[in-house]
C-alpha cells in the first residue's frame, strides 16, 4: 500500500468512527439491544487502524472481507434495508477502493450485494422483495461505477504526484542526463519497457544506435506534425510491426525532437496529459542547459585570455629580465676563468630560453579558442613542437573512430600527452617515441612510449612528476584511469585509459 492510499484510508476511518456514533445514537434511540454490536465494531475498528499504523504491509483483502461479513450481520441484526448502520456499511465500499484491482471490485460487489439480498430474504426481512432487489441492484451499479472511475481519478491523481516529485527533483546538468531520467519517468508512468526520447540535433553525441534506427524510421513514416498524442507501427529489428505513441515536442513553431513510447494496449486519452508535461519541461532543461553552456564557455574563455594576460605581464616578462640579466653576468666573466663556471652559466641561460619558449606556447594557446581545434591534429601540432629540434624520432598513430567529446575530456587527453611527451624530451634521453591513440565506442585508450633510461617502480609516488600527479587526479575525475610502467634501461610507458560517454556517434579518424 503506498503512503497517499495510507493517508486516504486513515481519512476514511475517521469518518467510519463519526458515521458509527451517529448510527449508535440512532438506533440506541429505538433499542437498549445496540451495545454489543456498537462493542464488536469499535473493538473491529481499533484493530484496522492498529493495522494501518504499525503493520508495513497489511493484508487488505483479508480485512475488508470480514468486515463485509460483519456488515451484512449487523444489517440482518439492526432491521435489514432499514438499519441506521447501512451508511457505515458502505464506508466499507469505498475501502474497496484501496485495493485498486478492477475485477477484485467488481467481485466483491457482486458477493456483497447478492449475499446480503439473499440473507435478508432468507430471514423474512423483505416484505417486498422484488422491489428491494432492484434498488440493491441499482446501488451496486452506482458503487461499481463510482469505485471505477474512483480508481482511475486515483491513478491520475497517483501519476501526478509522481510526475510532480520527478519533476521537481531532477537536477540534471547534461542533455544526456535529462533524455535518460524523463525515459525513466515515461517508461515508469505508462507502465512500458520500451520508451525513447529523440532529439532533433545532428551534433548530439549521446545516441545511441537504437534511437538513429527509430528516428530515420520516423523520419520516412512522414507522422503528421501536430503536438498531440498519435499511434503509429514501427517495425522492430525482428520485422514485426509494434504499436507505439507518438508525442511531437515543440517550442513554438520550432521542433525539438519527439517523445515515442510503445503501447500494446491503447490507454485512455486523459493519461497523455503528461506528454505535455514532461515535453515542456524537456523544453524549459534544454533552454537551461544551453544557456548554461553558454554561460560557463564564455567564462572559461574570459579566466582563460586573463590567465595568458597574467603570465604575460607577469611570469614572461620576469624570464625575460632574468635571461637578460644571465647574459649580462656572462659577459662580466673573465674569459680565463674557470670553465666548469662558464659551461653552468651556459645551461641555466639554456634552461631560462626553454622555459620562457614554453611559458609563451601556454600563453598562445590560452590565448586560442581550444573548442575550435581539432583534438587529434592539436595532439599532432603539440608534439611536433615539444620534440623539435631533438634528435627523437616521432610515430604518432590513431585507431578507431572519433567524433568531439565534452571539452573537459579533450582538455585532459591533451594535457597527459602533453605532459608525456615534455617528460620524454626532458629526462628519458631516448631516441624514440611513440605515441597511439585508439578511440572505440567505450573509450579512449592512450599510450606513450619511449626508449630511454626508465627508472625503478619501488616508489612510484616520488618518481611521478607533479605534472603527472595532478594529471593522473584529473583522470580519476572522469572515471578514467592512468598508468606509469617503466624499468631501468627499457623505457617507459604511460598508459591512459578514459572512458566515453554512452552511445556516442562516430566519424572516422585517419592514421598516421
Amino acid at each position: 500500500m503506498s503512503q497517499i492510499t495510507r493517508e486516504l484510508v486513515f481519512y476514511l476511518f475517521g469518518f467510519r468512527w463519526v458515521l458509527l456514533l451517529i448510527s449508535f445514537l440512532s438506533y440506541f434511540k429505538d433499542s437498549n439491544e445496540g451495545s454489543l454490536i456498537v462493542v464488536v465494531l469499535c473493538v473491529l475498528n481499533i484493530v484496522y487502524t492498529l493495522a494501518l499504523f504499525f503493520m508495513k504491509k497489511p493484508n487488505m483483502h483479508v480485512f475488508i472481507s470480514i468486515d463485509l461479513l460483519v456488515n451484512i450481520t449487523v444489517l440482518l441484526q439492526t432491521g435489514g434495508t432499514s438499519s441506521p448502520y447501512i451508511l457505515y456499511s458502505t464506508t466499507t465500499l469505498v475501502w474497496l477502493l484501496s485495493i485498486r484491482n478492477v475485477k477484485l471490485l467488481f467481485l466483491y460487489n457482486i458477493l456483497y450485494f447478492t449475499l446480503l439480498t439473499s440473507l435478508l430474504a432468507y430471514t423474512s426481512q423483505l416484505t417486498n422483495y422484488t422491489a428491494v432487489l432492484i434498488q440493491l441492484f441499482i446501488a451496486l451499479g452506482f458503487f461499481i461505477v463510482i469505485q471505477y472511475y474512483s480508481s482511475i481519478i486515483f491513478s491520475m491523481f497517483k501519476n501526478c504526484i509522481h510526475v510532480y516529485k520527478a519533476l521537481i527533483r531532477s537536477s540534471v546538468h547534461s542533455v544526456d542526463e535529462l533524455i535518460e531520467d524523463m525515459e525513466s519517468l515515461i517508461r515508469s508512468v505508462y507502465g512500458v519497457k520500451n520508451a525513447y526520447i529523440l532529439i532533433n540535433d545532428t551534433n548530439n553525441l549521446y545516441e545511441t544506435w537504437d534511437k538513429q534506427y527509430y528516428k530515420r524510421t520516423i523520419q520516412s513514416l512522414n507522422v503528421t506534425e501536430v503536438q498531440k498524442p498519435q499511434p503509429i507501427q514501427i517495425e522492430n529489428f525482428a520485422g514485426i510491426k509494434d504499436n507505439y505513441i507518438y508525442f511531437s515536442i515543440k517550442n513554438k513553431n520550432e521542433k525539438i525532437g519527439c517523445i515515442i513510447y510503445e503501447a500494446p494496449k491503447p490507454h485512455r486519452r486523459i493519461y497523455h496529459v503528461f506528454l505535455y508535461f514532461i515535453s515542456a519541461f524537456i523544453i524549459q532543461k534544454i533552454q537551461h542547459i544551453s544557456l548554461q553552456k553558454k554561460m560557463t564557455t564564455a567564462m572559461q574563455d574570459k579566466v582563460r585570455k586573463k590567465m595568458a594576460q597574467d603570465m604575460h605581464d607577469g611570469l614572461a616578462q620576469q624570464l625575460f629580465f632574468l635571461s637578460a640579466q644571465m647574459f649580462h653576468v656572462k659577459q662580466t666573466i673573465p674569459q680565463d676563468a674557470n670553465g666548469e663556471v662558464h659551461d653552468a652559466l651556459s645551461n641555466m641561460e639554456e634552461q631560462l630560453k626553454q622555459c620562457h619558449v614554453e611559458v609563451r606556447n601556454y600563453i598562445k594557446e590560452l590565448r586560442n579558442d581550444f573548442t575550435n581545434i581539432n583534438i587529434m591534429s592539436a595532439i599532432e601540432q603539440m608534439i611536433d613542437r615539444v620534440t623539435k629540434g631533438t634528435s627523437i624520432r616521432v610515430h604518432f598513430e590513431t585507431k578507431g573512430w572519433f567524433n568531439h567529446e565534452n571539452l573537459e575530456m579533450e582538455q585532459i587527453i591533451y594535457r597527459v600527452i602533453e605532459e608525456a611527451v615534455n617528460n620524454v624530451v626532458k629526462h628519458a634521453k631516448a631516441s624514440q617515441l611513440e605515441v597511439m591513440i585508439e578511440v572505440t565506442s567505450l573509450q579512449w585508450t592512450v599510450k606513450v612510449r619511449d626508449n630511454g633510461v626508465g627508472f625503478v617502480q619501488e616508489a612510484p609516488q616520488k618518481r611521478k612528476s607533479y605534472g603527472l600527479v595532478g594529471l593522473q587526479e584529473r583522470v580519476e575525475s572522469i572515471r578514467g584511469q592512468l598508468m606509469v610502467r617503466s624499468n631501468l634501461n627499457t623505457g617507459t610507458e604511460v598508459v591512459a585509459i578514459i572512458p566515453r560517454e554512452r552511445g556516442h556517434d562516430f566519424a572516422s579518424v585517419s592514421s598516421s
